[in-house]
């Protein structure tokens, strides 16, 4: 997994200015917050922060959780000044955007490229890498291991999907215009099928298809791409697929799954996905059951 977007191709001193440099703008944070500063702004300064809370050197991970630190600080609950665990201050972090920013589409959009590892970046122009693309051109273990090591070891995508699946189903559905639902909606339904088909095609094992550098990863994105939909979906009936109808091809993906014996995490992972969704179906009709007989008594 190469550098977050913000991080590409930075040599190390001009991502320890960064680091300082937000380091800087942080100690002001509850001034520029109440300043008037475009909201847009004060997110790209958040989302800085937290990708260099994921860099591969401990000093820069080191100044940006004392910047984390002080952005998610309030005036009743001062900045903790030795915040150093970088894994906690992301995900203090990824909560404080959700509660400051939940109705901006900038933050939807960072959450939606985050989660896919850049593989899915929504704005006016939607730019993707299929998932069937991205499975055939992952190099295989072996040659993993003897490669020149160039990547951001730190960094992990598996993580990070979680993580930014979990932001996007708490925000508004007002940061998702169409044209967003309809690249998510596109990328997650051709990945399913992408994976059936591999799946179909391919037993699993040890070695197999899945345990290539990078597939991994992608199908967990793939995976939890898909509960983003099913929850947005409802609560908004701009998400074209139906629940239904979706919780059907993850259904027909799992057995699939388990019949040529993909990972094990991949198979945990989607049937909680499913239980979940089923579960929240069955307590919303329940709901609606029980309105219906108040009303009727």
């Amino acid at each position: 997994m190469a550098r977050s977007a913000a991080q590409e191709d930075m040599p190390f001193d001009t991502r320890l200015a960064a680091a300082q440099g937000v380091r800087r703008i942080g100690r002001e944070w509850l001034i520029l917050a109440d300043c008037g500063l475009p909201l847009i702004n004060l997110l790209d300064i958040a989302l800085l922060a937290y990708d260099l809370l994921n860099d591969d050197e401990d000093e820069i991970r080191d100044l940006a959780s004392e910047t984390a630190s002080r952005i998610v600080a309030t005036a009743w609950q001062p900045a903790i000044e030795q915040m150093q665990i970088p894994l906690i201050s992301s995900s203090k972090l990824a909560g404080y955007l959700i509660r400051r920013f939940r109705s901006l589409e900038h933050l939807a959009q960072a959450a939606i490229s985050r989660m896919t590892s850049g593989n899915l970046r929504v704005a006016k122009t939607t730019i993707s890498a299929p998932v069937s693309e991205l499975i055939d051109e992952t190099g295989d273990i072996d040659s993993a291991l003897f490669a020149e090591e160039k990547q951001n070891l730190f960094i992990d995508p598996a993580r990070e999907a979680r993580l930014w699946s979990q932001v996007l189903l708490r925000l508004s559905t007002r940061a998702l215009p169409d044209e967003t639902l309809h690249g998510l909606t596109d990328w997650t339904l051709y990945g399913i099928d992408a994976l059936l088909v591999r799946a179909d095609q391919e037993v699993d094992g040890a070695l197999g298809w899945t345990r290539k550098t990078g597939v991994y990863e992608v199908g967990l994105q793939v995976i939890y791409a898909a509960e983003v939909l099913l929850d947005l979906r409802k609560r908004t009936k701009r998400v074209e697929i139906r629940g239904s109808v979706l919780r059907a091809r993850l259904a027909q993906l799992l057995i699939s799954f388990k019949r040529s014996g993909v990972n094990a995490l991949w198979v945990d992972q989607l049937e909680k996905v499913l239980i979940r969704s089923i579960t929240e179906g069955m307590r919303g009709s329940g709901k609606i059951l029980m309105a219906v007989e108040h009303r009727l008594a």
